[in-house]
């Protein structure tokens, strides 16, 4: 439920900015009450959008994962450049995989095993959002995410890279 009030509030900003050029153009009560039709119409649309991705991705997500347990999934963006891919991600007890959803201009999946990870942080998109993920690997390559709850999924993977390379899992804990 959290996720969809929060895709709600998507259109926001774009309805402040509606409302401030409209201000401009005509009066504030037309930039007002355009500002928020746009929002609503935006969060309602976005929120729409979210549901129907995730009824997807949930459905096939063995199928994307190659039939691997999943151990938390979610929406997220990956930068090709300087494009952001929408898409789903998954953790996986072998590897983080990501499959853009088909309303991208760049649909592509990628998989990044587990044992290649050397470091996973925390970025800012546009150098001051702070919801990006950055994850190394030994080639040294990096590969950059934007993502809800950027903590939650620093701190899994690092226990699922933890647990495979030392063979400790949380659940051997008493």
């Amino acid at each position: 439920m959290k996720d969809y009030i929060r895709n709600f509030f998507v259109g926001l900003p774009f309805g402040i900015i509606f409302g401030f050029f409209t201000w401009l153009s005509r009066d504030l009560g037309s930039g007002i009450v355009g500002g928020v039709i746009v929002s609503i119409v935006l969060g309602v649309l976005g929120t729409i959008f979210f549901h129907i991705q995730k009824v997807k991705f949930k459905k096939n997500g063995l199928q994307n994962t190659g039939g691997q347990r999943i151990i938390m999934d979610g929406p997220c963006n990956h930068f090709i450049g300087k494009d952001s891919v929408g898409g789903w991600m998954y953790l996986t007890e072998r590897e983080v995989i990501f499959v853009s959803h088909n309303n991208n201009r760049l649909i592509h999946s990628l998989s990044i095993s587990l044992d290649k990870i050397t470091n996973v942080r925390f970025s800012f998109v546009l150098g001051f959002v702070p919801n990006g993920l950055s994850i190394t690997t030994q080639t040294g390559q990096v590969e950059k995410f934007v993502l809800y709850s950027r903590k939650i999924w620093a701190r899994k993977i690092g226990e699922v890279v933890l647990a495979q390379k030392t063979g400790f899992r949380k659940e051997h804990i008493c």
